[in-house]
């Protein structure tokens, strides 16, 4: 199983292997793996040495304290100078750069990441963001006319549309679930859930934590 800190080493480890990057970058990656060690989740998760090397492999602007990645989804540094490398080396020669050389990497970069999070290759698709993979299971899903799903009203808003979307369009019935903020317990998540589910119920959708209110669910 994949972890946050076996996460950070790969990456780390591979950008040792590329061609030269902002060496800072990569320096605070390492560094962070070394302060990991094999330490628990909980124990790192308030080391804020840890977090603020994995702060510092991004060029972000410290005037501001951002609490929205929405939309753009920063890069590391090191990797945001290779996507600026490989677009100057698509410029020089499009026709063959891009689609010869670059583009055939896709299907060995989907079958590392296989191996990396122990899944199939077939298992693993490679998408410019995560609303478009969730887009892509939305629409993908074999859901029939009556059948189904469950959401909160604090989903995001592009998932929303996608599900009323299928609901206009196949007929689906979109029951979306509501509860206190600050909610007392998870107990008291878990069954307004129970509450809603009939035997139409095809999907539950569950957002990890909510970008309307910070909720972990």
């Amino acid at each position: 199983m994949q972890t946050r800190r076996s996460f950070v080493a790969a990456l780390a480890g591979v950008a040792a292997t590329l061609p030269p990057f902002r060496a800072n970058a990569i320096a605070q990656l390492w560094r962070a793996q070394d302060i990991a060690g094999s330490r628990s989740p909980d124990d790192l998760a308030d080391d804020e040495t840890y977090w603020s090397h994995i702060q510092r492999a991004f060029d972000a602007d410290r005037t501001i304290i951002n609490l929205n990645n929405g939309g753009v989804c920063p890069t590391p540094s090191h990797v945001l100078e290779a996507m600026i490398r490989d677009l100057r080396f698509t410029n020089e020669l499009p026709a063959l750069h891009m689609w010869r050389i670059l583009e055939p990497r896709i299907e060995s970069v989907r079958r590392e990441l296989a191996i990396e999070f122990g899944c199939d290759p077939e298992e693993m698709a490679i998408t410019r963001n995560a609303s478009e993979a969730m887009e892509t299971m939305i629409f993908g899903l074999d859901l029939k006319r009556g059948d189904e799903v469950l959401v909160t009203n604090q989903n995001y808003g592009r998932m929303l549309t996608s599900w009323k979307q299928r609901e206009r369009r196949d007929g689906i019935v979109l029951k979306q679930v509501s509860f206190q903020v600050p909610p007392p317990s998870q107990e008291y998540l878990a069954e307004r859930f129970r509450q809603a589910i009939t035997p139409r119920t095809r999907v539950i959708e569950v957002t990890h934590i909510t970008n309307l209110t910070g909720q972990i669910m």
